[in-house]
């Protein structure tokens, strides 16, 4: 609550310094506001397992953003001025294919 507590926190805050310095156990003190107030003023911290499951989530999720920027940031091989890479084995295709069109047309002067 910013900037300033509410009445209610407050008085709670200066209840909760008295009995520390009376020597009450944090035990004792929230054993005293469940009893005053209810079961469910007291919050029951989340345990081992729960602290865990927020990190292995946390680390799980910057795995997964690490697996995806490194999959999205792959690129093939750079592209030639001309369009596409130089592959020689192309290239032998394309001549054979040069060669026959060639051929055709010489066949069709005779």
């Amino acid at each position: 609550m910013d900037p300033y507590p509410c009445r209610t926190c407050w008085d709670n805050k200066k209840k909760i310094l008295k009995m520390e310095q009376d020597g009450m156990s944090d035990q004792a003190i929230l054993a005293t506001f469940a009893s005053e107030m209810g079961p469910n003023t007291v919050v029951v911290p989340p345990g081992i397992l729960g602290s865990l499951s927020f990190y292995t989530a946390a680390a799980l999720g910057l795995i997964l953003v690490v697996f995806v920027i490194r999959k999205l940031s792959r690129k093939g091989a750079p592209v030639a001025a001309g369009g596409a890479p130089h592959d020689p084995l192309l290239d032998r295709y394309h001549e054979q294919i040069e060669k026959e069109r060639i051929e055709r047309e010489l066949d069709k002067l005779d």
